[in-house]
């Protein structure tokens, strides 16, 4: 495999279509969604043609389907399989559930929304290009929808609209033929079906049907965009009355607003053979009856702009356009100034070739969003407005030509993180010095050798300045007629963000990545390059470049590996302090690993299965034991495989796990803050990043994909704004050679911090927290989030009284209230309650009555005080000649003596004669 042979196949497709190791993760924290400041893609079906928005399963979330054509292209089909509709259920955070597909006819091109049986669960209804058909399928109210039922319509239905024909609520459909160049009409009968067609003549291919309000007649007329005479039609439903309006080259789409405000809806019309947007003002013409449209205004959009549609982006009460251009990958915002006029586009970021674009508020914040179909990526874009007319998206810094790798360092020794990249179609690196707020200035150029496809940027001289190593490949990068190069050229760093000239060192054949460690245990850095060859006799080696210390290498040596060797990576896999290495080897759909000899040499190659065409390894420690795995990027596969070290240079598949199309490189981080390891591969098919975030045992969740530029081809992690936070740059290798600053703006997770309770004092009690996580009693600690404030109510037991409570922010008797800004102690104090324990004598001579205690002698002292649950011992004496007879107010009497125990005021009586 070639990347230029593999991207040929993707080209050919689009022409059709028109178109190192990581430190052990910490004790696991809360995870919280992965997020980048950049468009989210979902996957959808294949070759998603057309997207609208609807609550379909009655959450009061919005959902999106999407019609898959599963084709060359929405206009010609090359094989045909799998006609689906694809419904993906809103999460209401702007994000989205898996697909759920719905059979529907042969080629489903354009959806819409009605109620067709009047049940109040949301319907849809499929323009069929293939099959000549529509498809309608009642919707149950959970998200599901019942088998399609077909009704036949003209020749190549494209486009769909639901209207009210009548403007009494019925949901009657039109359909644009675009190969018998007419309108099909169908009328609700309210129970799901539609009488015969009605046909309407328009204009040359028709490509689109929408609806506009005729408040002159009370209903809605058609508008059909006709691609291939250049004109809107609109026609009146009923009479068949048409007119045709010139507007640009190949109408593709037709969007209905009031523009000016004027109480007329307005036309905006996308061109997508002159890429512009054509934008018919409409007036109401007194005693007629009928509408004309002033002289239309043109405005640039993107390349082949396929969709339009309106929406107030920037809430200031002005309709505004969003615009898919599949040409060129993005979506144009045109804010609106309210009097039919638009500024200037404003281009962001969407993925492989945008054909359709729906407006939504997928997040229920208040600010529409945008949901675009990609039908080369097979994905939706969802791009979540921030309510300014701009919406999250990654900024692009101009670099040489085919960027493909991208290395970082403090390259000018102001603190802040800098970019290297390697230019194949340049000849050159790029520096791109970093501002310290995730922004960087303009690149400068340094000649590097012929066709530089990978850096590393290390102190190889020791002089405490970042250089650069880079592997040079040749020219035409590995086409079937490249010309290999042999070398790696050393740029040594100045500290100032500029490098001395190249020095070139002498590799393998076609050197294509490069990884640095110390594998001879000398303390100077070493280069290991893996050499691909050329695509007609690939070299299938390891070269190994010992260095001397000083920016200089000794004579290579090499190591055979296997055949196609795309990268390498450097680990100490058998635990043996001596640097390994692992390289995938694309002819054998296996990584290979080489155990180091700690001398600069390496044992012979044991290999792992793993995906088909793997063309990337990275290394971490996805399950936690401290045992180095691999990673591998599977380019024809789409998928990840992932190899747990058995910590003797051995490994164990532990699965396969799914990215977008075509991933060609990979890197390991902790992008959600949880502690754990997880993966980001750059998509060099989809305009993607794709990010699995690790669940800590070795497995991933599924992938969230993240726009990036045009072929993703190599994706670096560091923190460029400062915020602690693992930021991602990837260069996109395709014209104009770009690198995507994606700024991560995952939320950041909330600490966690514990509250313990303490009792203090001679009684005892309970505390108990409002929210019944403490109760002490036996739980007398609890953790909480950051901020939580937490209720404590003390409650003495019998025989205790609650006496006070320290540690609190707040008292109000027994409630104590504590704010959790950090570790906190409370405690309650609770001590026994006392009672009186009187005594009385009876008889003229008496006696004495003395406790055990010594608290009563009585006598002189016939009353004490004991704590609650005493238990008290009275004997009684006769005086002389008296005789003491009995007791009253005891618990218990034996002869003389008394027992009480204390559980209130207690009073007792000795009685004498005489």
């Amino acid at each position: 495999m070639t990347r230029n042979s593999a991207w040929l196949s993707l080209l050919v497709a689009a022409t059709i279509h028109f178109s190192s190791a990581l430190p052990i993760p910490a004790s696991a924290q809360t995870a919280q969604p992965v997020s980048f400041i950049a468009h989210k893609d979902f996957v959808s079906g294949v070759n998603p043609s057309s997207t609208t928005v609807g609550d379909f399963n009655n959450d009061g979330v919005q959902d999106l389907a999407l019609t898959n054509y599963n084709c060359c292209n929405p206009l010609n089909c090359c094989n045909p399989v799998n006609n689906t509709v694809s419904v993906l259920l809103g999460n209401g955070d702007g994000t989205f559930q898996a697909a759920r597909t719905f059979a529907v006819g042969i080629n489903p091109t354009s959806v819409a929304v009605g109620t067709f049986n009047r049940d109040n669960n949301l319907d849809l209804v499929v323009a069929n290009k293939g099959s000549n058909t529509v498809s309608v399928l009642l919707g149950n109210g959970d998200g599901t929808f019942q088998p399609a039922v077909n009704f036949p319509v003209g020749i190549a239905p494209v486009s769909v609209v639901v209207f009210d024909r009548t403007d009494t609520g019925t949901h009657d459909l039109a359909v644009a033929n675009s190969g018998s160049n007419t309108v099909s009409v169908l009328w609700d009968q309210h129970d799901g079906t539609f009488l015969p067609a009605e046909t309407y003549v328009v204009g040359l291919a028709p490509v689109f049907v929408t609806k506009v309000p005729n408040f002159t007649i009370g209903r809605e007329d058609l508008v059909v965009a006709n691609s291939g005479s250049n004109t809107v039609s609109r026609i009146v439903v009923g009479t068949g009355t048409r007119e045709d309006i010139p507007v640009g080259t190949v109408p593709w789409s037709v969007s209905v607003d009031d523009f000016n405000h004027d109480g007329v809806p307005d036309l905006a019309v996308a061109n997508s053979g002159d890429n512009t947007i054509t934008v018919l003002v409409a007036t109401l013409v007194p005693n007629c009856i009928c509408y004309t449209y002033k002289p239309a205004q043109t405005l640039e959009a993107g390349i082949t702009p396929r969709s339009v549609a309106a929406g107030d982006f920037n809430s200031d009460g002005k309709p505004d356009l969003a615009v898919a251009n599949s040409g060129s990958t993005t979506v144009s915002v045109l804010l609106g100034n309210g009097d039919g006029t638009f500024q200037a586009k404003r281009d962001f970021a969407a993925g492989g070739e945008p054909w359709s674009v729906g407006v939504g508020d997928f997040n229920s914040d208040g600010k529409l969003d945008l949901a675009v179909a990609n039908t080369a990526a097979n994905t939706v874009s969802v791009l979540l407005g921030n309510g300014d007319g701009t919406f999250p998206a990654a900024p692009f810094y101009g670099v040489g030509s085919n960027p493909q790798s991208i290395a970082m360092g403090d390259f000018n020794s102001d603190g802040k993180r800098d970019l290297a990249v390697a230019n194949a179609g340049s000849n050159t690196v790029s520096i791109l010095l970093g501002n310290g707020d995730g922004t960087f200035q303009a690149a400068q150029a340094f000649a590097a050798g012929s066709g530089p496809v990978s850096v590393v940027a290390r102190d190889f001289n020791g002089d405490g300045n970042l250089d650069l190593a880079v592997a040079d490949y040749g020219s035409n990068n590995d086409s079937s007629n490249a010309t290999v190069d042999t070398t790696v050229s050393v740029l040594l760093g100045n500290g100032d963000g500029t490098f001395q000239a190249a020095r070139t060192f002498e590799a393998g054949s076609g050197p294509y990545a490069l990884a640095v460690g110390d594998f001879n245990r000398d303390g100077k850095l070493d280069l290991a390059v893996a050499d691909l060859g050329p695509s007609t006799q690939r070299a299938g080696t390891v070269s190994v470049l010992l260095g001397n210390g000083d920016g200089t290498f000794q004579v290579a040596r090499t190591f055979a590996v296997g055949n196609t060797i795309w990268s390498v990576a450097v680990g100490d896999f058998n635990g043996d302090g001596k640097l390994d290495l692992a390289v995938p080897d694309g002819g054998a759909n296996s990584v290979s690993v080489l155990l180091g000899n700690g001398d600069g040499t390496f044992q012979a190659t044991q290999s792992f299965p793993v995906g088909t065409s793997p063309v990337y390894v990275a290394v971490g420690d996805f399950n936690g034991d401290r045992v180095q795995d691999l990673a591998v990027a599977n380019y024809f596969d789409f998928t990840v495989s992932v190899l747990l070290g058995n910590g003797n240079g051995t490994f164990h598949a532990a699965g396969t796990f799914a990215v977008s199309s075509f991933p060609w490189s990979l890197a390991v981080d902790d992008f959600n803050g949880d502690g754990v390891q997880d993966l980001a591969a750059a998509n060099l098919g989809s305009t993607t990043v794709s990010v699995l975030p690790g669940n800590g045992d070795g497995t991933f969740q599924a992938a969230l994909n993240f726009g990036a530029g045009l072929g993703p081809v190599f994706v670096a992690v560091d923190d460029f704004n400062g915020d602690g936070k693992r930021d991602m740059a990837v260069a996109n290798y395709y014209f104009p050679g770009t690198v995507s600053v994606l700024i991560n703006n995952t939320a950041t997770a909330p600490s966690t911090f514990t509250l313990t309770v303490s009792k203090a004092g001679t009684g005892s009690g309970t505390v108990t927290s409002g929210d019944g996580r403490i109760t002490c009693g036996a739980t007398c600690s609890a953790s909480y989030t950051s901020g939580t404030v937490v209720t404590l109510t003390a409650t003495p037991a019998f025989g205790s009284i609650f006496t006070g409570w320290s540690g609190c922010d707040a008292v109000s008797g027994t409630t104590c209230s504590v704010t959790m800004n950090g570790t906190r102690s409370v405690t309650a104090s609770f001590t026994l309650q006392t009672f009186t324990l009187s005594v009385t004598k009876r008889g003229i001579l008496g006696g004495t009555v003395t406790s055990s205690d010594g608290g009563i002698n009585c006598g002189a002292t016939c009353s004490a005080s004991y704590t609650s649950g005493t238990v008290v011992t009275l004997r009684a004496t006769p005086a002389f000649l008296s005789i003491f007879t009995d007791w009253s107010g005891c618990d218990a009497v034996s002869g003389s003596t008394c027992i009480v125990s204390m559980s209130g005021a207690r009073s007792v009586t000795a009685n004498f004669l005489p």
